[in-house]
């Protein structure tokens, strides 16, 4: 027996009782709407059982932890201990494990019981993504003279377009399994799912054939609608993404440096122990530098993903060379760390002929800028060969399109095109086809094989639009002109998408230079002051200068990294390519480490003899 059998066993009577309510209603729709096979009672009998388990597992040991250490924390706590001792730290980590555990089963539940709402309304948005590639095909499919259910059957074999595959499978197994005609079964599949624009093309494709309407003209109707339809998605995407830097900055930069001028205040003016006063500051300061910033980082990129227009095809190769340059960032800055540091922050390096002492900020912020520049290189390349080649292809297209009106053949266009025209990246491609046709191989297997080595999702869209085309309605002129309309407005859409979002990749930019400005500012205004006469005006000398320089390494550490990380929000949000923000975080890394390299010059020229340097200052 497997676990859904157990689970059934188990829960039976009480999946009976639950029948015919509301949450059995709203999950069977959801596991419909995400074409998921599996029944509402196996599934509500799963995550009951799951829940029961852990309920009976984990929740007493939450209790148990919970009791053990409770004792303990209260003394701590009326001795003013708890937040500022090792063992105070240590209990309320184990009761927030303990808490955690009493409510994981709800936690649990909660999850598996919206799994399939989540998946259900992934699966719609990338139904809408993938849209008007299918309506186009379809349309490709009905200017041949073939009808669209055929359009399904094809779209069913093919691997192109991977989530309506998915939705012409299913349409597919309901005609031929459950016996329903073509129809019925399309308006079956689209009513469940929750995709409007699916659901409104289908049930508008059926009125059309059912009362005797232009099929071919409906087609081409809402293939235009909807490719304006995606173009006034990409205008409020550029809106959003704007709304979304706006606040990335304020969330991230702005607080930021909120939080260090408190911490630096907090080092600065101790009301007990210096020591203990700076070290919390240091640990506050790399708590929320290295992991609630780029936690906040991570969720602006999330969002700037799933709000615009996305392919479903993404090229991994510049993420490949990010690993390897992340790879030997880490290990070249543990060795830094470890050789050149000997595992101290606070310690400098002195360079004959280098007016400047390096610090770990320093060394490690030019090693994690250099490690990424071929990353950064590589990128730029390829993404700019993968909007020239869908530009290309358009026009490539278009060219086609004219020749065939000329009589030409497939084959005999592509040979005429190849010594007549230059098509940029596009060329060596075609070359390739040009030598796979003149040696007798089929079109059909030529197009094959050339869409393998596209790495662009829209090119491959349209080389398989142009050899279902060539392949099913004999590449007639007017398939062709409407397949060249639709690239042309694809390539449109994205082009004018960049244009939109370009003045936003410099906004980062200005959130790294107020940081690293403001920390020189605190630095070298504030911290060299305090350290040099001392909270009660007495003066403390040069035995303080290892926990300033100590400090400054840490604020300016997470810095360098945070505007690292602002680089790629810089490509993601700015040039809807994440990427390239790997040049953008080159960029930003280089600047931030150059400007704190020369802070002590320039907090000699703002501040004068405050901050000269000086043994006791960061420098």
């Amino acid at each position: 027996m497997d676990l859904d059998e157990i689970a059934l066993s188990v829960m039976g009577p009480l999946i009976l009782r639950l029948r015919g309510t509301k949450i059995y209603e709203k999950l069977m729709k959801n596991l419909q709407a995400s074409l998921s096979f599996t029944s509402p009672e196996r599934y509500l009998a799963r995550t009951l059982f799951i829940s029961v388990i852990m309920l009976a597992v984990a929740a007493p040991l939450g209790v148990v932890l919970i009791m053990l250490n409770l004792n303990n924390a209260l003394i701590l706590l009326k001795m003013r201990l708890l937040f500022t001792t090792q063992y105070g730290i240590r209990d309320l980590v184990l009761m927030g494990i303990g808490a955690i555990l009493i409510f994981l089963p709800f936690i649990v539940y909660e999850m598996m019981i919206s799994l399939p709402r989540i998946t259900s309304s992934d699966l719609a948005f990338k139904v809408d993504t993938e849209l008007p590639f299918f309506v186009a095909y379809v349309s490709a499919i009905t200017n041949s003279g073939l009808s669209v259910f055929r359009a399904v059957e094809r779209i069913a074999e093919a691997k192109i377009l991977e989530v309506m595959g998915r939705v012409a499978r299913w349409a597919y197994i309901r005609f031929r399994v459950f016996g329903e005609d073509p129809l019925t079964a399309l308006s079956n599949v689209s009513s469940a799912l929750e995709s409007r624009m699916l659901r409104e093309f289908i049930s508008g494709y059926i009125t059309t054939v059912r009362t005797g309407g232009d099929v071919v003209h409906y087609i081409n109707t809402r293939l235009h609608d909807i490719v304006s339809n995606a173009i006034e998605r990409m205008n409020r995407a550029a809106e959003f993404l704007g709304m979304l830097m706006e606040s990335y900055i304020g969330s991230a930069a702005i607080l930021l440096i909120g939080l260090d001028v408190l911490y630096l205040a907090q080092a600065v003016t101790p009301f007990g122990n210096r020591y203990a006063a700076f070290m919390q500051a240091i640990n506050s300061n790399y708590l929320f530098g290295l992991f609630i910033v780029p936690a906040i980082s991570i969720a602006f990129i999330y969002l700037g993903e799933v709000s615009t227009f996305r392919s479903p095809y993404t090229d991994y190769r510049p993420y490949k060379w990010a690993g390897v340059s992340l790879g030997a960032t880490a290990v070249l800055g543990f060795l830094e760390y470890d050789l050149l540091f000997h595992r101290d922050l606070s310690n400098r390096i002195y360079i004959h002929g280098i007016p400047i002492p390096l610090d770990y900020t320093i060394v490690f912020g030019l090693t994690l800028a250099l490690s990424f520049v071929p990353t950064a290189i590589y990128s730029m390349k390829i993404v700019r060969e993968r909007w020239e080649i869908d530009k290309e292809y358009a026009e490539f297209l278009r060219d086609v399109t004219e020749l065939r009106k000329s009589g030409f053949t497939p084959e005999k266009t592509f040979e005429t095109l190849r010594y007549t025209r230059r098509y940029g990246a596009f060329d060596q491609l075609l070359d390739r086809m040009v030598k796979q046709i003149r040696y007798g191989v089929p079109i059909r297997e030529v197009l094959s094989s050339i869409m393998l080595k596209l790495h662009s999702y829209y090119s491959r869209v349209f080389t398989f639009l142009l050899t279902e085309t060539i392949d099913l309605g004999g590449a007639s002129p007017q398939v062709l002109d409407m397949l060249a309309n639709f690239a042309s407005s694809i390539v449109s859409v994205q082009e004018n998408m960049r244009s939109r979002l370009r003045p936003l990749r410099y906004v980062p930019y200005i959130g790294a230079v107020i940081l690293i400005v403001t920390l020189v500012v605190l630095i070298f205004s504030v911290v060299a002051i305090v350290t040099r006469i001392g909270p009660g005006g007495i003066a403390s000398g040069p035995s303080s200068s290892p926990l300033v320089n100590l400090l400054a390494t840490s604020f300016s550490f997470t810095i360098t990294i945070d505007s690292f990380i602002m680089g790629l929000i810089a490509g993601k949000l700015g040039e809807g390519e994440l990427s390239l923000g790997f040049r953008h975080a080159v960029v930003l890394t280089l600047m931030v480490v150059i400007v704190y390299a020369m802070s002590p010059f320039l907090a000699n020229a703002l501040f004068g003899s405050m901050s000269g340097l000086s043994t006791s200052v960061p420098y």
